[in-house]
């Protein structure tokens, strides 16, 4: 009798488990709400980056971890999900560990980069790495590469080239308002760099669905704590106190980006890797430059507004083709 009373329990909380499952289902497209309005407060997050000139960029991402950390750790405890759970396998730690190193660095070049570009030019740029993705899959993992990945390609580099205008390319560029110095084009090549290294953050993610959001997160952030100060540590950067202003601007920064995280965790969670990523990186690119249009008054110059359309095209091809292949596997197998 007992055993099947505790049978009877099981799958009583077997059951409760699922309608919480389905309750996410309910509303269609719940994902994509959800990333959208992750943008918006990226890039709202952004903006304040690119105000808070008086603290360096990599003690920015050091003070804007530790106050991630310190909301998402009570949060791990409480729900019983802490970091590194004793379950996860060595391979996703290393998988955790290498997203936070690399997060690490596209962040800091990220943040480096809105000190010396304008907000839609530095999305763009990190908006090309679903490409990439395409392109280590073709090279490491042998998957098909055929006409539209060469043009996609094509597209992602012409498009970086408008955005960036070298001058070794352009010499005197026709879209001067946007003319990038010596620190500029080291901003545009750190964030490019980065970006292709951040390629697989997505498939990671996707990959650990099934964690909490507050163990990634917790995680991710202690990586980056440690990471980041190792790096302030060897260059030999200043950790000053910052104004009360200023600390307010870290503040902001840390609640947005931990809403983001957990937003985009969530969403993927809810739909497909590929149509987030999408989402994220195409639709990324118009609320940047809008944001940049209205709030900083900067419009950008058809060159750059070329650049981005090419982007933002090869990033929609990329994905609608994921999409395509992925809904012609599932025909297949039912």
């Amino acid at each position: 009798m007992m055993e099947k009373k505790v049978m009877i329990e099981d799958i009583d909380e077997d059951v409760a488990i699922t309608s919480k499952e389905k309750c996410w289902k309910k509303i269609p497209g719940f994902g994509f709400i959800l990333i959208f309005v992750g943008l918006i407060v990226q890039n709202v997050v952004f903006l304040l980056v690119k105000q808070m000139t008086s603290i360096d960029p990599l003690v920015l991402l050091f003070y804007r971890s530790i106050i991630i950390f310190m909301v998402t750790m009570p949060w791990a405890v409480l729900k019983e999900k802490p970091p590194f759970p004793p379950q996860q396998s060595n391979v996703d730690r290393l998988r955790l560990l290498y997203r936070g190193i690399v997060g690490c660095l596209n962040m800091w070049a990220g943040y480096y980069a809105l000190r010396h570009m304008p907000l839609g030019d530095a999305k763009t740029l990190q908006s090309t790495r679903p490409i990439f993705v395409a392109v280590f899959a073709r090279i490491f993992l042998k998957e098909p590469c055929g006409l539209i990945e060469f043009l996609n390609t094509s597209l992602m580099l012409g498009g970086v080239i408008c955005v960036m205008k070298p001058p070794v390319i352009f010499g005197e560029v026709l879209d001067s308002t946007a003319q990038y110095d010596d620190e500029s084009l080291v901003a545009a090549v750190l964030v490019f760099v980065t970006t292709i290294l951040a390629g697989n953050i997505t498939v990671i993610l996707r990959t650990l669905r099934k964690d909490h959001v507050a163990s990634l997160t917790a995680t991710n952030q202690i990586i980056i704590i440690m990471f980041s100060f190792f790096l302030i540590f060897a260059t030999g950067r200043e950790l000053t106190t910052p104004s009360y202003e200023d600390r307010l601007l870290v503040l902001a920064v840390a609640t947005g980006s931990l809403i983001y995280a957990v937003l985009q965790t969530l969403a993927l969670k809810l739909e497909d890797a590929n149509q987030i990523s999408l989402v994220d990186n195409s639709g990324g690119i118009i609320v940047a430059f809008l944001l940049q249009i209205f709030f900083s008054g900067d419009v950008p110059g058809w060159l750059t507004g070329l650049g981005a359309g090419l982007v933002g095209m090869a990033v929609v091809m990329c994905g609608l083709k994921k999409i395509f292949v992925n809904h012609c596997r599932m025909q297949i197998q039912i």
